[in-house]
């Protein structure tokens, strides 16, 4: 969901662009998928195979997936011109001024690179390049909003 924040809401953030992005259907898949080998292991082990610590092969394998869970991002906002990435335990700030471009993102790319670190959605990702720092890939709610809000701060920016 994205809303237009007044002062008064929101913790001070005057006409700042919130977005609240969900985790898709193919990233719900992706955790899914990642689980698969711990529980392939207590299923073996509930048939009355002998697994030489189970428990600590589950917890192993089981850990992965639930911290990228929890370092999901919780919101994207685009205020002051920058745009912040708010996660459980983190918050990162990126100049609009220097990003370079802004496109979108194939899913199956958004899934494997590095980049996708704040992306939830890979069906709505977004890949921003910058002039002095590595890609990252996002994915907002609504991605024609938040590119039509990117957008004229990169036009302002080319004519100075």
């Amino acid at each position: 969901m994205i809303l237009w924040a007044p002062m008064t809401e929101r913790k001070g953030l005057a006409n700042a662009l919130i977005d609240e992005p969900r985790v898709g259907w193919l990233t719900w898949m992706f955790f899914l998928a990642m689980l698969a080998a711990p529980l392939y292991l207590v299923w073996v082990a509930s048939r009355g195979a002998e697994i030489s610590r189970l428990p600590f092969w589950v917890v192993v394998l089981c850990l992965p997936p639930m911290v990228t869970f929890l370092l999901l991002p919780r919101r994207y906002l685009l205020q002051e011109g920058e745009l912040v990435i708010e996660g459980l335990v983190y918050r990162r700030r990126f100049r609009l001024v220097e990003i370079k471009s802004v496109r979108r993102e194939s899913a199956l790319r958004a899934l494997v690179s590095p980049a996708s670190l704040y992306c939830t959605d890979p069906l709505r990702a977004l890949r921003l390049e910058f002039e002095r720092r590595p890609p990252v890939i996002i994915s907002p709610s609504r991605p024609q909003e938040f590119l039509s809000q990117i957008s004229p701060k990169e036009e302002k920016r080319h004519e100075d």
